[in-house]
């Protein structure tokens, strides 16, 4: 099974997470959407991304593409390659 872009994630809801983690072989935990709210272990606060989207403890909306004309001339063969442009 292929993993489905994370862009389209956002929109699928717990049946779309219950299927990805089934298959990966993994127990559903209906708490996986709330992230947040729940002990992490031997995670320590501040470590890695604490931005607020991820501190939220929510599943965020994608930030936007740039426009085509933002892009750097550099990198726009890789974002046709990658299907991000047309």
């Amino acid at each position: 099974m292929s993993a489905p872009d994370h862009r389209a994630m956002e929109h699928m809801g717990e049946g779309a997470g219950h299927r990805q983690v089934g298959a990966l072989g993994q127990h559903w935990d209906p708490t996986m959407l709330d992230y947040g709210r729940h002990d992490h272990g031997l995670f320590v606060y501040g470590i890695g991304d604490w931005s607020p989207p991820i501190a939220s403890g929510h599943i965020q909306a994608a930030t936007p593409p740039p426009a085509d004309t933002d892009i750097a001339p550099l990198l726009t063969s890789w974002c046709q390659k990658w299907g991000y442009t047309p």
